[in-house]
């Protein structure tokens, strides 16, 4: 199952494929961010404008930082 979070015009979807991708609906083509870290699918994940947290079936709680808004 493919997670999903929602933030403004931004959307971070997160799968069993182990990546977490951050798309801008206004400009849907290919995802804006890929972020790779987990080493099995992703359970769940939430957003802002400044952090990525996601969980993982690795039991893995993985934390991206942005010093600035990137999306």
């Amino acid at each position: 199952n493919t997670k999903i979070a929602c933030h403004d015009t931004t959307i971070l979807a997160a799968g069993r494929d182990k990546l977490l991708r951050i798309w801008d609906i206004r400009s849907p083509k290919l995802p804006a961010l890929m972020f790779r870290g987990h080493t099995m699918p992703v359970l769940c994940c939430q957003f802002d404008d400044y952090k990525v947290l996601s969980g993982g079936e690795d039991r893995q709680l993985i934390w991206y930082v942005a010093s600035c808004r990137c999306w």
